[in-house]
C-alpha cells in the first residue's frame, strides 16, 4: 500500500481503539481524497486534529475541520428523517427491522461520525404493498423508485429504502423476523445475527461492485459490542449462511487493520497478494466500489476460469449473461414470473425492453465496459476465489 493508504488505515484504527495518533510526513491532499471517497472524512479529521507533529496547516487543516461540521449537520438531518419515518411506520402498525448504518451508529466511539447514505428498513413481505400505498399518499414523502423488492422515497431530501425481504444473498435470513426480538412492531436482530448480516452485505458488495472500508469498521464495532464474543458460535452461524471462508478472511483483516478482538485465520504478513487485493477492493473503490470497479467486471469475473485472461470469448459469454440472467434472478426482479413460471419468457422480454427504454444509459455503459474490459476482472475473480465466492 502507499504511505497515505497505510496512514488512512492507521488513523481509523486509532479512532476505533481510542488511541492517540502519531503524525507522519504524508501527502494530506491524498489522505483527504481517500477519506472523502470512503465517506469517513469526519473520523480522519477527528484524528488529524489530535496531532502534535506533522499536522497539516492553512487551507488543508481548514478542510479537515469543515468536514466535521458538515458531517454533524448531515447526521442531524438523517436522524430527523429516520425519526419521522419510524413514527409514520409505527402509527400504521408496520413491523420493521433497521439494519446497517442506522442501526450500528450508536456503537461507534462518536456515533455522529458513522455516516450512511440512506435509512435501510426491512418489512414483512405481506405488508409491502400496504406500505407502498401508504407512502404514496403521504404528502411529505417523495417516491423515487418502486420495484418488486424495494421502495425508495425521500423525506426532506433524505433517502429511505424499504426492503420487502432481506438484502443479502443468504438463505439464513429468509425468516429474518423470527431471528429478532421485538417491542411492539419494532424488531431488532441480536448482535451476532446483525454481525452476520453486515458481513453478508459486505460480501454482496464485494461480489458485485465493491465495498468500502466503512463496512469493515461496522464489523469491528459490532464484535466489540458483544460481551465475551464467542468466535466458534459465530463461525458456526457463518457456515450456516454459506460464508464461513469469507468470514475467516474478513474478520482476520479486521484484526490485522483495526486490532479487532478476534483470532486471525490469515497471516497477512505473508499473504501479501491477498492483502493487496483486499486493500484495493476496500479502499480504492470508495464506499460502494464505484471509484474502481464496475458491473462489467462482475459479469466477466463470473464466467472467467482460474488464470484465464479476458478474451473475446469471455466477453461474449459476459454479454449473454448480462442479457439473459439466471431464472432465479429473473423471478426475484419480476414478481409475476415468480408467481407463474410460464411467464418467465415474458420477463426476459420485459428485461430487454427496460434495458433499451428505461435504463438505456446504464445498459450501454455496462455493455461498453464488457467490450473494453481489461484483466482487472481477472483480479476480481482471484479475490472472489480467495473468499470462497467464485462458485456462488
Amino acid at each position: 500500500m502507499t504511505a497515505e493508504r497505510e496512514y488512512f488505515v492507521y488513523l481509523l484504527s486509532c479512532f476505533l481503539n481510542g488511541e492517540a495518533p502519531q503524525g507522519r510526513n504524508i501527502d494530506y491532499n491524498e489522505l483527504f481524497r481517500i477519506a472523502d471517497i470512503n465517506d469517513v472524512g469526519a473520523v480522519i479529521s477527528h484524528e488529524i486534529l489530535q496531532l502534535n507533529e506533522f499536522r497539516p496547516e492553512g487551507t488543508m487543516l481548514s478542510n479537515f475541520k469543515q468536514v466535521i461540521g458538515l458531517t454533524l449537520k448531515e447526521y442531524e438531518q438523517k436522524i430527523n428523517a429516520y425519526k419521522a419515518v419510524d413514527s409514520f411506520l409505527e402509527a400504521n402498525n408496520i413491523d420493521r427491522i433497521y439494519v446497517k448504518g442506522i442501526a450500528v451508529r450508536s456503537l461507534y466511539p462518536v456515533k455522529e461520525f458513522r455516516t450512511f447514505g440512506d435509512v435501510d428498513v426491512i418489512v414483512r413481505a405481506e405488508q409491502f404493498a400496504e406500505i407502498t400505498d401508504l407512502v404514496k399518499t403521504e404528502k411529505s414523502f417523495n417516491v423515487a423508485h418502486l420495484s418488486t423488492e424495494t421502495l425508495n422515497f425521500y423525506y426532506n431530501g433524505i433517502e429511505i429504502e424499504i426492503h420487502k425481504t432481506h438484502d443479502v444473498a443468504s438463505g439464513y435470513f429468509d425468516s429474518i423476523f423470527s431471528l429478532c426480538k421485538n417491542e411492539g412492531s419494532l424488531y431488532t436482530l441480536n448482535p451476532n445475527d446483525h454481525l452476520l448480516y453486515v458481513l453478508c452485505h459486505l460480501i454482496k458488495h464485494l461480489k458485485y461492485r465493491g465495498a468500502g472500508i466503512r463496512m469493515l469498521m461496522d464489523i469491528d464495532v459490532l464484535i466489540r459490542s458483544i460481551d465475551c464474543f464467542d468466535e466458534e458460535h459465530f463461525f458456526d452461524l457463518a457456515r450456516s449462511a454459506g460464508v464461513r471462508k469469507s468470514a475467516e478472511v474478513l474478520l482476520s483483516l479486521s484484526n490485522f487493520w483495526f486490532k479487532t478482538p478476534v483470532s486471525s485465520y490469515v497471516d497477512f504478513e505473508s499473504e501479501s497478494d491477498l492483502l493487496d487485493m483486499l486493500s484495493s477492493a476496500l479502499i480504492d473503490g470508495g464506499s460502494f466500489g464505484y471509484e474502481s470497479s464496475t458491473l462489467s467486471d462482475y459479469h466477466i469475473s463470473r464466467g472467467i476460469k482460474d488464470g484465464e485472461d479476458v478474451t473475446p470469448a469471455v466477453k461474449a459469454k459476459a454479454v449473454i449473461r448480462l442479457a439473459f440472467p439466471e431464472k432465479e434472478y429473473m423471478k426475484t426482479y419480476y414478481d409475476y414470473a415468480n408467481r407463474n413460471s410460464a411467464l418467465l419468457p415474458l420477463a426476459y422480454v420485459n428485461r430487454l425492453f427496460d434495458a433499451v427504454f428505461k435504463r438505456s444509459k446504464h445498459s450501454k455503459n455496462t455493455f461498453k465496459g464488457i467490450i473494453d474490459a481489461d484483466n482487472s476482472a481477472s483480479a476480481k475473480y482471484q479475490l472472489l476465489k480467495e473468499l470462497g465466492l467464485n462458485k456462488e
